[in-house]
């Protein structure tokens, strides 16, 4: 009976088991399931046969509509933050759709010290940041209006819009296959974070940057799963296009280029190794034309407009120095928290006095609203998460050093750039808040965003069972706690309307 029994739950595994390997997305299965791999020797009593703990790890796969409902849950927390919390309740929201309105009915960011235009604190107009993403989304938010209107809530059109931007940056690591890296893998990291739910959810620049730099990665991973040889002109078109975006984006996601052009240039190098002179030729041209193409795309901005505002660094300090608060004087920063280097401060009191290092992992992870209605999650919350991500990264390390030379060429360097990418974007961002303005920010970090997840989860596919096991539980109890994290904000009054 026990024979019996035993082997229709075999049978039933079979069935559950994905027919074509390539579709299970975090492949627990990588081998045929067999009988005598399920059990042990015989049984201390009556010879009967004792199943494998390896069992419970021959789970499903997540299929198409797990991603699907991942991807909706997702989109349905960013947008009722989007459209639930109050006007202003976000960082720097007043100056964000100050610019996309402005932009609404212009194409040309203005001269300097214009008076059409609102200025931060510190002196700054978000429409003389030179990011493209401003023309971008005032001119589709005067199409939107045309078709709705909401009256006296023009800024829940932009938070609308990067909700979208949400959608498809989801879809893309969701459903990108590929044969070195696992996309899928990095989407949860992004699901389970409640601060990648939170800057999709009100008008800014920074999700801009992160969704260019998420599809320039995904495109190079893409491209580096055939060879060179294969590589087409539209390839390096589109290699174009998010580069050139990138470098008309909020200025510290220039360091997303880092990762995915690391490895343009490994799989290059390789491939032009004892070649003929023939695909020297090619690809020389296509690059060629890739550098002609970002210079498209980033130099009206980043080139002419400078040029028409000469000398454009002296005026640019002297339009902040004049619109700038009192406290934030570059000639008497009388702000507790402004241009510390100069009042003699160094890292060691950001880290210790200022407690930089746990203020950034809080935000990185969940804080919200700002002013009088910042909103941070429970303590507990985030000391699971850190326990969670602590653990995430041993399990990496663990199967990398273990199985280090039967990774993939493209893994392997995504594993070694990625800790270097993350060190220098927190040097950026210790530098800013030293000799600028403390702001400990969590989204100071997001540039480094997918090397953070790679270093997580980037060899959960190919790891034993036990592993994968652990992870499966892991990702459970993080995503829970970033929906709790996220419905704790939902419902704050602190934020809502």
């Amino acid at each position: 009976m026990f024979t019996r029994d035993l082997s229709l739950k075999v049978r039933m595994l079979e069935k559950m088991r994905p027919k074509d390997k390539s579709t299970g997305f975090l492949r627990w299965t990588e081998q045929p399931l067999k009988l005598g791999g399920m059990l042990s020797q015989t049984g201390p009593q009556n010879g009967t046969p004792k199943v494998r703990s390896s069992l419970l790890a021959c789970a499903p796969h997540l299929k198409r509509w797990h991603r699907v409902t991942l991807i909706v849950v997702a989109v349905i927390l960013s947008s009722s933050i989007a459209i639930l919390t109050r006007p202003n309740g976000h960082p720097d929201e007043y100056l964000h759709v100050d610019a996309f309105r402005y932009f609404e009915t212009h194409w040309w960011p203005p001269n300097l010290r214009s008076d059409e235009v609102l200025y931060s604190p510190y002196g700054v107009s978000r429409v003389y940041t030179q990011e493209l993403v401003y023309i971008v989304y005032g001119h589709l938010g005067k199409v939107i209006q045309f078709f709705w209107n909401p009256d006296g809530a023009p800024y829940r059109i932009y938070r609308l819009i990067n909700v979208s931007l949400f959608l498809f940056t989801l879809i893309g690591l969701f459903f990108t296959p590929s044969r070195n890296i696992n996309p899928p893998i990095i989407g949860l990291v992004f699901v389970c974070i409640p601060q990648v739910h939170y800057i999709y959810a009100y008008a800014n620049s920074d999700a801009f940057g992160l969704s260019m730099g998420v599809f320039l990665f995904l495109l190079v991973v893409s491209m580096t799963a055939k060879p060179v040889e294969s590589w087409s002109w539209a390839d390096f078109g589109l290699l174009g296009v998010f580069s050139g975006l990138i470098l008309v984006s909020k200025k510290n996601y220039v360091l997303s280029l880092i990762l995915p052009y690391s490895l343009v240039g490994m799989q290059s190098f390789k491939a032009l190794t004892g070649k003929p002179v023939g695909l020297i030729r090619r690809l020389a041209v296509r690059f060629t034309a890739l550098g002609l193409l970002v210079l498209c795309i980033s130099a009206p901005l980043k080139v002419v407009y400078p040029m028409t505002q000469r000398p454009f660094t002296f005026a640019g300090r002297q339009m902040q120095e004049s619109e700038t608060s009192d406290g934030f004087k570059q000639n008497n920063p009388t702000s507790p928290s402004y241009r510390l280097g100069s009042k003699g401060e160094g890292y060691f009191d950001l880290v210790t006095k200022h407690r930089w290092v746990n203020r950034t992992l809080r935000s990185f992870y969940g804080s919200f609203g700002w002013r009088d209605g910042h909103v941070r999650s429970p303590a507990w919350m985030y000391r699971i998460a850190c326990l969670g991500a602590s653990l995430a990264l041993c399990l990496t390390v663990r199967g990398a050093t273990r199985n280090w030379g039967k990774l993939n060429d493209v893994l392997r360097a995504c594993l070694i750039l990625a800790p270097i990418v993350v060190i220098l974007n927190v040097s950026a961002s210790l530098w800013h808040s030293l000799h600028y303005d403390l702001q400990p920010q969590g989204r100071y970090i997001f540039p480094s965003l997918i090397p953070i997840s790679l270093m997580l989860t980037g060899i959960a596919h190919d790891e034993e069972t036990k592993p994968k096991l652990v992870r499966a539980m892991l990702f459970a109890v993080m995503y829970i706690l970033c929906l709790c994290c996220l419905l704790y904000v939902v419902t704050n009054p602190a934020l809502l309307v």
